[in-house]
């Protein structure tokens, strides 16, 4: 069958272990949901031990509905 991209995730923040920097998974979030927002799909939120960060940036970046 056809493959097609039906929404962008799993994509987030975790800080549960801290193996990648926090200010580097910041910046890869925004750019997931930037891409998230050209292609005009919606994404799947992964938010492990990190959860007020994620909810300052979906309202920054003005990703909720």
């Amino acid at each position: 069958g056809e493959r097609k991209v039906v929404a962008i995730g799993e994509i987030g923040l975790d800080y549960y272990r801290d193996l990648t920097p926090r200010d580097l998974q910041k910046k890869a979030f925004i750019a997931q949901i930037n891409l998230a927002r050209e292609i005009n799909k919606p994404i799947v939120i992964h938010d492990r031990d990190a959860h007020q960060d994620v909810m300052d940036i979906v309202k920054q970046e003005k990703a909720g509905r």
